[in-house]
């Protein structure tokens, strides 16, 4: 019997691969409301959830980075140099009956 599911090549699957780690990894940066904070002995960053903090260390790990994070805006860079800026249309701050951030439209 013959298989009606379509592999795909290894360049196929590596490019969908990153463009999923890519998403996600934007995901991680922009559904929260994670602020970085620079000081005199550096940046660091603040939120009511450390569930938040974790997963934007996790996405700067990655080479993603929060740049900056004011009422209405958000610049974000990507591993690549390149530089994003989102506007922020709506803030739900962190609830722990909620249990979410982004409501993606």
């Amino acid at each position: 019997m013959k298989s009606s599911v379509k592999t795909l090549d290894r360049s196929t699957n590596d490019r969908l691969l990153g463009a999923f780690l890519y998403e996600t990894m934007l995901s991680f940066l922009v559904c929260n409301n994670v602020t970085p904070i620079f000081d005199e002995s550096g940046r660091s960053l603040q939120a009511a959830s450390p569930d938040e903090v974790s997963l934007v260390q996790f996405a700067e790990q990655m080479g993603f980075k929060m740049e900056q994070r004011k009422l209405y805006s958000l610049r974000l860079s990507t591993p690549s140099g390149q530089v994003l800026n989102f506007q922020i249309i709506q803030n739900f701050p962190f609830s722990s009956e909620r249990k979410v951030q982004c409501f993606p439209k």
